[in-house]
């Protein structure tokens, strides 16, 4: 078992310029996908390892976090055992809105519970119901919306008290993969801003919104940039990847805003569309925001752009 840092004890570099071969990991709904680029955007290696959605019950959509942690050693160290040059970083790319209650030694209590996950539509309808709705909306930019992780907490507190009590931290699917691989417990800005507990104007979990959760900030995980540079990996990730302990490792974003920038699609009025498992609309704009009606969503991809949809 690693030695984990959680919150106040996690050590990030600065942004760093990374020459070489750089390997992207997206870690999707239904696969993970690894791909290594050269610094003149040559593609040179790419494997995918696909897992199961599983469907317990109705409304129910969870995986389960060790077969997807296992998908994104056996993508990167495939695409390591192609490569001819040294590896210069790794960076993480995820589908947003996923939830797993780990213990106090990060060992996962729950499933990681998906954004495709609707049991806790109800919590959201009372959510949105209620007069201070509109207004957390616009501070989190997440609607009150059972894909969101805040209804998420709200349906565990409530269905499954027992199992919330014992769960020490609450992360998302690419902060699980973090914890394994660098022994750091944060969660990027772009991810936080999808969970419905963060707000998206101070960059700082929202009281209000961890109120009505349940739950406190010591449960979640450090607030980062997205090219915020975690410095060295595990003894044990570095062996199962094939790649030097020392390979720095950039946090990264969620899919939506990255699929933007993958796409050039970064500046006011430039639309990027985005067909999956899920479609959506988003457009970059300079600020963080909602409509009046709260009628879209705001997630982050850096201080300066967010992606509204």
């Amino acid at each position: 078992m690693p030695t984990f840092m959680f919150s106040e004890g996690v050590t990030v570099v600065p942004a760093v310029t990374l020459l070489g071969v750089v390997i992207g990991v997206d870690i999707g709904t239904t696969s993970t996908k690894a791909v290594a680029y050269d610094t003149d955007g040559r593609q040179l290696g790419s494997h995918l390892v696909g897992y199961p959605l599983n469907n317990p019950q109705p409304g129910y959509a969870e995986q389960d976090p060790q077969l997807i942690l296992d998908a994104v050693l056996k993508s990167i160290s495939m695409v390591v055992a192609e490569l001819v040059q040294p590896v210069a970083g790794l960076s993480f790319g995820s589908a947003m809105h996923s939830l797993i209650g780990l213990d106090r030694d990060g060992n996962p209590l729950t499933p990681s519970v998906t954004w495709a996950d609707s049991r806790s539509t109800r919590q959201a309808e009372r959510l949105r119901a209620v007069p201070s709705g509109l207004a957390l909306h616009r501070r989190t930019g997440t609607p009150m919306h059972p894909m969101s992780p805040l209804p998420k907490l709200l349906w565990f507190a409530e269905q499954e008290p027992k199992l919330f009590e014992r769960v020490a931290h609450w992360v998302g699917i690419k902060e699980w993969v973090l914890l394994r691989l660098c022994g750091a417990l944060v969660t990027d800005h772009s991810i936080a801003s999808a969970t419905g507990l963060l707000d998206i104007h101070e960059l700082k979990w929202d009281h209000e919104a961890l109120t009505i959760a349940g739950i406190t900030q010591e449960q979640l995980p450090q607030l980062v940039a997205t090219t915020a540079v975690l410095p060295n990996l595990t003894p044990q990730a570095a062996a199962e990847t094939g790649l030097p302990q020392r390979t720095p490792v950039v946090v990264g974003a969620g899919d939506g805003p990255l699929a933007n920038l993958g796409l050039g699609a970064v500046h006011p009025g430039m639309v990027a569309c985005s067909i999956g498992t899920s479609g959506a609309m988003r457009v970059m704009v300079e600020r963080p925001g909602v409509d009046p009606l709260g009628g879209v969503f705001c997630y982050a991809l850096t201080e300066h752009r967010w992606a509204v949809g």
